[in-house]
């Protein structure tokens, strides 16, 4: 028995000595996460989530309002309108014979007057082919219908001055107011070739009946020996 408990005697022995520090630490082990726990958790998780909740209120950005303009009134401006001046009379630079004026038109003036006017303008493209003439004619009375009586030439080569008469033209066209100008386009049967031209340009103003068809062209070409 003696050599068994001498042979267990420092296996007694240090369980004698480590159960002391067992209970030691069991003793001073048990109560501190009691408290722990009863002093960190609750002061730690309830002043954490309240002011939290209170940030998450304060920064919340206001929506702003939109504000409503209110419509311009359109104000109309009124605009009054005037009649067109009357023209010049008698009309600058016509030469005439007592109440009636006439004038050759230049290039520009006639184009001017085309454009107002869309027979004008369509009886202009059979001057593309056929000899023609124009003269703006003006009556201080009015007429029933105009007679334009012109001779189609041809210019001699050699000497500007010499013309050879081509035929004669005899237009009828409508009747104009008093103090209207008026644009009458000559179209002769002459093909359009270099040199030939309208002149001798006599305007007559009617108050009759007209004597053939309003409006017409009659060109009658000068009769040649063969």
């Amino acid at each position: 028995m003696a050599r068994s408990l001498k042979k267990l005697g420092p296996l007694v022995l240090l369980i004698a000595l480590l159960l002391p520090l067992n209970q030691a630490s069991a003793a001073t082990s048990k109560p501190a996460p009691k408290a722990t726990n009863s002093t960190t958790n609750k002061p730690v998780v309830k002043p954490t989530t309240k002011s939290s909740f209170k940030a998450s209120l304060t920064n919340k950005t206001p929506v702003a309002k939109k504000k409503v303009v209110p419509k311009k009134r359109i104000v109309r401006k009124k605009v009054q309108v005037t009649p067109s001046p009357s023209p010049k009379w008698p009309p600058p630079n016509f030469s005439h014979s007592g109440t009636i004026y006439a004038k050759v038109p230049t290039a520009e003036e006639l184009k001017g007057a085309a454009s107002n006017s869309l027979s004008l303008t369509a009886d202009l493209k059979i001057c593309e082919i056929h000899t023609c003439g124009a003269v703006f004619v003006a009556s201080e009375s009015g007429c029933n219908y105009w007679e334009v009586d012109s001779v189609i030439s041809k210019i001699s080569a050699d000497d500007p001055k010499v013309k050879t008469p081509l035929g004669s033209l005899r237009t009828l066209t409508y009747g104009s107011k008093a103090k209207q100008i008026l644009t009458i386009l000559l179209i002769s049967d002459q093909p359009l070739t270099d040199g030939v031209s309208a002149g001798g340009i006599t305007a007559k103003c009617w108050n009759t009946s007209p004597g053939g068809k309003v409006p017409s062209n009659t060109y009658t070409p000068v009769a040649t020996n063969d």
